[in-house]
């Protein structure tokens, strides 16, 4: 729910990162449109995956109201 309301809001570019393991937040990322940006390792040795989305200032008012 907070993902896709702050979807609803941005008019910019949203960037995230989540473990590339993370099947869910990835299907949920790409879900709401968003696009592989790149691919990184924590200095931990943590493989993570980014993405990022660009933001519309044209919502219907469906959309606006997070639904």
């Amino acid at each position: 729910a907070l993902v896709r309301f702050v979807v609803n809001q941005c008019a910019g570019r949203i960037h995230v990162a989540t473990g590339a393991n993370n099947l869910p937040a990835i299907r949920l990322y790409e879900s709401l449109g968003f696009e592989l940006a790149g691919r990184f390792e924590t200095p931990d040795g943590v493989a993570m995956v980014a993405y990022r989305r660009e933001g519309s200032t044209e919502r219907t008012p469906d959309e606006a109201s997070g639904g």
